[in-house]
């Protein structure tokens, strides 16, 4: 993930992490390994994100289109790929 974002020019990772297991700090400690200056925003534990359904009106608000529901398991983001 941090080599893609690299070779795509991004400026920082999203961690979709809901901060209810190790998986948080496991994908940012690896991630500042590999690349230190490619920050993480963690949405769930920087912003008021509670619930899927925090997350979803917050896409919703701001523009960004998912695939994803109330009622499906995981949101997701519809991004191009290069």
């Amino acid at each position: 993930m941090v080599r893609y974002a690299e070779r795509a020019g991004g400026d920082a990772l999203a961690d979709g992490c809901t901060h209810k297991g190790n998986d948080q700090p496991r994908f940012e400690l690896g991630a500042a390994i590999l690349n230190p200056d490619l920050p993480t925003i963690a949405p769930w534990r920087m912003w008021d994100l509670t619930s899927r359904e925090d997350c979803l009106a917050y896409c919703e608000r701001h523009g960004i289109p998912v695939d994803s529901s109330a009622a499906t398991s995981f949101p997701t983001t519809r991004t191009s790929r290069t």
